[in-house]
């Protein structure tokens, strides 16, 4: 059979216009707020987001193209994002976001129903998956260098999830709230939205796995891919050629994720430079200036995230794997910091800097060496390749034969030398073959016991606190610090940010 597999125009219309939306969003913030020229309104939306689209902004910054070039792709999405963070601010961010989860959502649900159509059902989905490994639950190695097992899901996923709960975007959402009380329901919301969209995922997985076995035809070992990356928007490519835009709307969710990631990023770290390291510098701006220099250092950002990533389409290896190292090898050094913060009285700067320093380097120096000295993980057994060439195969595997072919069999021989040489290394360094899943918690630990330790022998230099606000309600009672009202503090908390909102906006109208 002929025919190149490639979007269609109704994809393209699709794309278009999902990646439309999100600017027009930004674009509608920045008139409608256009004279509320303040830091707390740009980067907490005034602290009166509501809790739907926070909770759904917060899932979506969690989650993490074929037909369209690689240059031109990254390009249209950093300019897009950086756009509507830049004049939207924080709640352009979390509209967008939630809009985007929606469309990732759906996009997965497209992918399984598809999927268990082409199979023949769910008991044959799951039947093949079981008979190609890929439903074993019952892996309880104690070894951290074992992956997906028991221990290391429930024990280093834990501490993965609460990474991304204690980072700074996390905090910037839960901070435009309006009410503790709805911060603390949006988290319990994500808690069972994680788990949905962690079975979501393995359907995924199993769909697609499923499906190059029952068409008896691995893409990528028949050298029509390059890299195992590439399956799902190829196997999505295949699968849905009979539903104009629907691949369309696929392609629309790796964007949207994208989008999620660059916005919520940025956002952050505009924040962080600006109320962290030119706190000082800022105070005697105005605040419309110190608005604006926020919004020009989102650019700054936008373009340096952009020029990460073009560099980084030179790694190899799984995107989830690496999306996940960063995570854990980064935030579990800031969990511990947060928990030191937290739970011990006794935790100073001085803890906090030196504890989550050295955990930084530890998990990072785990993370490089993982990348370049492990040992290669063992790999399941992969579909057959029998019927990728043959007319009875499915009907679009075809013309990217001979080229890809050829390259693929030469970049399977590079790789299998650089897997034998990350072997050898590997068995002599332990750390470097420790599974990716544990660097939050091996991150966290380090990072808390060498900042309790720090704090503690420099108590004479900063006194432990007293105020049991800063401490968690369960803990304040084991160190006898002074019970606190939490009613009363919750409604001095807010009146305090009324406060705080109102003489922003007399210092506004002052100005203009």
């Amino acid at each position: 059979m002929s025919g190149n597999v490639g979007l269609q125009i109704a994809d393209y219309v699709v794309i278009a216009v999902m990646l439309f939306i999100p600017l027009a969003v930004g674009v509608f913030f920045a008139i409608k707020d256009a004279k509320k020229t303040n830091r707390d309104e740009y980067l907490f939306g005034g602290r009166k987001m509501s809790m739907l689209p926070v909770a759904l902004s917060i899932f979506a910054t969690f989650m993490a193209a074929a037909g369209i070039p690689f240059y031109v792709s990254v390009l249209i999405v950093g300019s897009i994002g950086t756009i509507y963070t830049a004049i939207g601010g924080i709640k352009s961010v979390v509209w967008t976001d939630a809009f985007q989860c929606c469309i990732m959502i759906t996009g997965l649900m497209v992918m399984i129903g598809k999927g268990f159509s082409l199979v023949g059902g769910a008991d044959k989905v799951w039947s093949k998956a079981e008979a190609g490994g890929r439903t074993n639950f019952l892996q309880f190695s104690p070894d951290p260098r074992s992956r997906s097992t028991w221990w290391s899901t429930l024990i280093g996923g834990c501490f993965m999830w609460l990474t991304n709960v204690f980072n700074q975007s996390t905090t910037q959402r839960v901070c435009a709230m309006r009410t503790m009380k709805e911060a603390k329901i949006t988290f319990v919301i994500n808690f069972f939205m994680c788990i949905f969209y962690g079975g979501f995922l393995f359907a995924v997985g199993i769909v697609i796995y499923a499906y190059f076995d029952h068409i008896q035809c691995d893409p990528y070992n028949a050298g029509l891919i390059s890299n195992k990356n590439q399956l799902p928007p190829y196997f999505v490519l295949h699968v849905l050629q009979d539903l104009p835009g629907m691949s369309g709307l696929y392609m629309s969710s790796i964007f949207s994720g994208a989008l999620s990631t660059l916005s919520s990023g940025m956002n952050a770290l505009a924040a962080n430079t600006v109320e962290d390291i030119l706190q000082r510098p800022l105070r005697n701006f105005t605040e419309q200036r110190s608005t604006l220099m926020t919004k020009l250092l989102v650019l700054v950002y936008g373009v340096l995230i952009v020029v990460v990533a073009y560099l980084a389409r030179t790694m190899t290896g799984s995107v989830a794997q690496m999306t996940l190292s960063v995570f854990g090898a980064c935030g579990g050094p800031i969990l511990g910091v947060f928990l030191l913060g937290a739970c011990f009285p006794s935790g100073n700067k001085y803890g906090a800097l030196v504890g989550g320093a050295l955990a930084l380097t530890l998990t990072m120096w785990m993370s490089v060496g993982n990348q370049l000295y492990g040992k290669a993980p063992p790999t399941l057994p992969s579909p057959s390749t029998d019927m990728c060439f043959t007319n009875e195969s499915d009907p679009f595997l075809s013309e990217w034969t001979t080229n890809n072919s050829t390259w693929h069999t030469n970049a399977s021989s590079m790789n299998t030398k650089v897997i034998s040489n990350q072997t050898d290394v590997g068995f002599s360094l332990f750390l470097y073959n420790i599974t990716y899943e544990w660097y939050g918690c091996i991150g966290t630990v380090v990072s808390l016991v060498v900042g309790l330790l720090v704090s503690l022998c420099t108590c004479k230099w900063q006194q432990p606190t007293h105020n049991a606000r800063l401490i968690f309600p369960f803990l304040a009672k084991v160190w006898s610090l002074p019970k606190v009202d939490r009613e009363t503090n919750g409604k001095a908390l807010e009146k305090l940010l009324d406060y705080e909102t109102q003489i922003q906006a007399q210092n506004n109208s002052l100005m203009s």
